[in-house]
Formats: C-alpha cells, sequence, structure tokens
C-alpha cells in the first residue's frame, strides 16, 4: 500500500468516527498532539499529515495498517459508511453482567467501526456463547473518577464480554477491564496477586482494591470484559 492509499484511508475513517460520535475532533486533535484546524483541514482533504501523526490516530482509533487494508477502496457514500458500522447496545450498568438484555434495560444503541470489532479476538467464546458479546456504557462521576483524564463522566466505553480471561491483548502492555465487585462496577487494570484479583486505578487518590478469587468466586465471576473503545466528547 502506498503512503497515499494509506493516508486516505485513514481520512476515511477518521471522517466515519466522527460522524458517528464516537470521538469529536477536538478531542481527537488532543490525543493526537496537534491542533483542531489540523484535524479539521485533514479530514476536508485539504492538508496532510505526518507519519508520526497518522501513527497516533491509528493508536487512538484502535487500528493497525493491516486493518486499514481491510476495508473498502471507496467508503465516502452513505450507504457504504452504513456498511462499515455495526450497532452495540448501550445499556444500563445493572445490566453489564447480564447474558441477554432485556428491552427496558437498553438505552439506545452506538454505531462503532465493523473495522474495529471485527479485529477483537474473543478468549473462549463457548463459554459465554450465550452472551450478547458487545455493549457499550455510560461511565458516571463513579465509574471515571479513578481512571481521570483517561475516562471523563458521560465516557462511552465499548466492552468485549467475551474477553474476561486477562490474557494479554497487547503485549508487555496492560489491559483495562470492566469489573463487577459485589454489586458495583469499576474501572481498572487488573491482575493476578496470589489468589487476590489487584484492581489497580489510575489516580493516586484511590486505593488498590482486592476481590478474593476462588472457586465461588472466579474471574468469569467478576469480569465483565475488556475496554475496547473509550469515546469522550469535550
Amino acid at each position: 500500500m502506498l503512503i497515499a492509499d494509506l493516508h486516505e484511508r485513514i481520512r476515511l475513517q477518521v471522517l466515519t468516527t466522527v460522524r458517528s460520535r464516537q470521538i469529536t475532533q477536538r478531542a481527537l486533535a488532543g490525543l493526537v498532539g496537534i491542533q483542531q484546524a489540523h484535524i479539521s483541514n485533514f479530514l476536508r482533504g485539504r492538508r496532510g499529515l505526518s507519519i508520526e501523526a497518522m501513527d497516533a490516530i491509528l493508536k487512538v482509533l484502535g487500528l493497525d495498517v493491516t486493518s486499514l487494508m481491510e476495508m473498502p477502496e471507496q467508503t465516502s457514500s452513505p450507504k457504504e459508511n452504513s456498511a462499515m458500522q455495526e450497532s452495540v447496545p448501550l445499556v444500563e450498568h445493572g445490566a453489564a453482567m447480564k447474558p441477554k438484555l432485556v428491552k427496558n434495560e437498553i438505552l439506545g444503541e452506538l454505531k462503532f467501526a465493523t473495522v474495529l470489532l471485527r479485529r477483537l479476538k474473543a478468549d473462549f467464546p463457548e463459554t459465554r456463547s450465550s452472551w450478547i458479546r458487545f455493549i457499550s456504557i455510560r461511565a458516571d462521576a463513579t465509574l471515571s473518577e479513578p481512571m481521570h483524564p483517561r475516562v471523563s463522566n458521560g465516557s462511552v466505553l465499548l466492552i468485549d464480554r467475551h474477553h474476561y480471561s486477562l490474557a494479554g491483548h497487547q503485549k508487555h502492555e496492560p489491559n483495562l477491564y470492566l469489573i463487577r465487585k459485589e454489586q458495583a462496577l469499576m474501572i481498572r487494570w487488573p491482575e493476578m496477586q496470589g489468589d487476590n484479583l489487584c484492581l489497580r486505578p489510575d489516580s493516586s487518590e484511590y486505593p488498590l482494591d482486592f476481590i478474593c478469587i476462588d472457586r465461588k468466586h472466579p474471574l468469569t465471576s467478576c469480569i465483565v470484559g475488556r475496554v475496547v473503545h473509550i469515546s469522550t466528547e469535550y
């Protein structure tokens, strides 16, 4: 793939992501470290991006070059943009660990890029084969404050509930999970320490938390799933 082709596919993917309200131009510019006007001109085809900026955008969107190569060459029409997206239910917090969802637990549906969802690998899908795999929830202050500034009040979290074994999705990097402790949900960096699941927040103002893992309380009973995408509007 030529650099020009890669550049255009990134532009189209960012357009799809922004139009589906998964992230704003302002938020993307802040995460990438360039001016919002630069992003705006890039999306209009008036300005290019450096290799470093393209790499940063791919990281923010959770994509890689292989994913882009699998995208259709033409994605600008409404019909094709729709085909590149899949609906994921936005659910109440209390429904996060329910295999099936009832109508009154679904607050709406959000669109996420198909290329993002299909590149994700499940742990042991047969164990949760009856579960709706992807759900999204909106973070409130209780969920977001321990993980500030990574997660803000109102952020939308995309959760892969078929990824729950703590197996490394990204080598040499921790993975963020949605955890249930008793009746409360929390977003944490988990790791096993002996028989305890250690839950680490981002904010130093919040302490480490622990869950004792045993036969009555296995990992699958407290791990909702891996956080695979965070959408934040400023």
